[in-house]
């Protein structure tokens, strides 16, 4: 609060330093004449504020449009994936078989699976650059591991062939399931059961130690879903399944369905197991709705607040676009007199008016354009969770803050459309 206070103070007072130097300057025969000082200085500092205020409008628009959209785009995270009554249940992995074993008898437990990466959570599925059979077609395809109960979990049909059995699991097996789209990708036209796969290095040039070698064969195509990064809300372009056991793999993440909308029945129930078989043993419970609400949540906060932010911006440039263009109207009343009464138009006039006024608009545009544009890029590149925006949030910026100029101008320029020459000659 001191700070805010003081750079309120410091603000009126360096706003006032401007015009009071110009009134130091204001020669006695302009002043009585009612003339204002005609140093250019002052109306280059009046443009560049202008701008700054159409610059900063176009900032915060832009930021605002292209969160909203993020946050409708994210109300739905995972496509054709039930993940509403879905925990992801946080344990030693030591231990994480025994709980598992007493949570599949208890009543609030309906289905309890394991995965390398839940989906929506630690970003884009890792990609490995791999080779089709048949086709010879090259994909750098995103990958997972799962367990096979991990597609009645999470209700992901299979709409062709099999899925892997425990057995393959436990035991590493060459096989995969792969989605609808790589399908298509890697086998157009073609039945993908019984065709098989080189893994190769991954997209950073490095082999994923974890990938089996040689080739796998494909035993099942599921539907798309999403697995990927929060922020995609689509599905996967590429997705294949490498089976998984949690005994042989520590690294995996345990997720419970429960039957009923209870996390509470759940935690309840992972407690009670805890206790009896492994007290010292801290664990956490999550709903993956909690989850991804709360991410959900942080864009349509930001996307709020740079609303209102846009708002205020606009405002701000509305009332300096129409107070420069009122005072410039106001200061070059008897030049308007003059040129009407030596027969120019007042469309002439008005048009030269808005040619100037759209220059300063231009300028403001484009530093808030570009800032806009060097941020977003920043943070997308520094942050997997910030999105980079497409074109639609620069447009409607650029369409609102132009509109909005462009009113801003027309009113005070209405005055000027009315001014009679030889009123506007006898003013001085």
């Amino acid at each position: 609060m001191a700070f805010l206070s003081l750079a309120a103070v410091l603000s009126a007072v360096l706003i006032t330093l401007a015009p009071a130097g110009r009134l130091a300057r204001m020669r006695l025969a302009q002043a009585s004449r009612g003339q204002a000082s005609s140093d250019a200085r002052g109306s280059r500092l009046r443009s560049g504020l202008v701008a700054m205020q159409i610059g900063a409008c176009a900032l915060f628009l832009v930021g605002a449009s292209g969160l909203v959209d993020e946050a409708s785009r994210l109300a739905n995270p995972l496509p054709n994936i039930s993940y509403e009554r879905v925990s992801v249940v946080r344990i030693d992995p030591m231990v994480r078989g025994r709980i598992a074993t007493r949570l599949a008898s208890a009543g609030a437990v309906q289905e309890i699976a394991y995965t390398s990466k839940p989906p929506g959570m630690g970003g884009a599925l890792p990609t490995a650059r791999m080779t089709a059979s048949t086709t010879n077609i090259v994909e750098n395809a995103g990958y997972t591991w799962v367990s096979p109960e991990f597609f009645t979990l999470f209700d992901i049909q299979t709409v062709r062939g099999r899925r892997f059995t425990s057995a393959e699991a436990a035991a590493g097996a060459p096989v995969v399931l792969v989605s609808q789209a790589t399908a298509s990708a890697l086998w157009p036209r073609l039945d993908p059961i019984g065709q098989t796969l080189d893994l190769g290095v991954g997209a950073d040039g490095r082999s994923d130690r974890r990938l089996p070698r040689g080739r796998v064969r494909v035993i099942g195509v599921t539907e798309d879903v999403g697995n990927g990064a929060l922020t995609d809300a689509r599905v996967d372009a590429t997705c294949i399944y490498f089976p998984a056991d949690e005994r042989n793999n520590p690294e995996l993440t345990m997720l419970v369905r429960t039957s009923i909308d209870d996390v509470d029945a759940l935690k309840s129930a992972v407690t009670t197991a805890v206790k009896e078989l492994a007290p010292e043993t801290s664990f956490t419970v999550t709903r993956m709705l909690s989850l991804l609400g709360l991410a959900v949540w942080i864009f349509q906060a930001f996307s709020v607040t740079a609303s209102l932010l846009g708002v205020v911006a606009l405002l701000f440039a509305y009332s300096g676009t129409h107070a420069v263009v009122s005072f410039m109207v106001a200061q070059r009343t008897r030049e308007f007199g003059v040129r009407m009464a030596l027969g120019a138009s007042v469309s002439h006039i008005v048009r030269g008016m808005l040619i100037e006024t759209s220059r300063i608009a231009a300028v403001g545009l484009a530093g808030g354009l570009a800032v806009a544009a060097g941020l977003i890029r920043l943070l997308s590149g520094a942050n997997p969770i910030v999105p980079a925006f497409g074109p639609r949030p620069f447009v409607v910026g650029v369409a609102v803050v132009l509109v909005a100029t462009a009113v801003a101008a027309l009113l005070p320029l209405r005055d000027a459309a009315r001014i009679d020459p030889a009123q506007a000659l006898r003013s001085e």
